[in-house]
């Protein structure tokens, strides 16, 4: 193996928002995401039991990372740039999200993605989140699935318009 593939697998340490130190790895192995998942939960909706992690994929690259590490402040790290979004969705533009972030839970021996806030803000705009299921982002399913969860968002999206109409 050549120096820059190790230096490749761990992108960076930093402090989560208690001051701990946490690893954040990019394209990783198996045994480094189980290093960085924990059964907690750290504010997230989804209480389940199973070991959890957070990721972004960007660029090609897949970064995982605990999930007492918040998503900003890893993309600020890894060099994310896509508008924030407020509550009135202002000065935002779907066009320009290049990411995928979400949680993912270990079910038996794959990563499935559960949750992604980023999404949410999406997809409470039914024009914006179909932009945004045309991105390609399948390289992130060699480490997480996230058809799962993006097929079942689409399928709440049209019954939700189905129901509207």
């Amino acid at each position: 193996m050549k120096l820059n593939d190790l230096l490749e697998e761990f992108k960076t340490g930093t402090k989560d928002h208690r001051g701990n130190y946490a690893e954040i790895f990019v394209n990783p192995t198996g045994k480094e995401m189980d290093d960085v998942s924990s059964t907690e939960g750290y504010y997230m909706s989804y209480e389940g039991k199973e070991k959890k992690l957070r990721f972004t994929g960007y660029d090609k690259k897949v970064y995982v990372f605990p999930v007492k590490l918040f998503h900003g402040r890893v993309e600020k790290l890894i060099g994310v740039k896509h508008p924030i979004m407020d509550m009135n969705r202002d000065n935002f533009e779907v066009e320009k999200i290049d990411s995928f972030e979400g949680v993912a839970v270990k079910k038996g021996n794959r990563w499935v993605c559960i949750e992604s806030d980023l999404m949410e803000g999406i997809t409470s705009d039914v024009n914006d989140a179909f932009k945004y299921f045309k991105k390609d982002f399948n390289y992130i399913n060699k480490y997480i699935d996230i058809n799962t969860f993006i097929e079942k968002t689409k399928n709440e999206l049209r019954k939700s318009q189905e129901e509207e109409e």
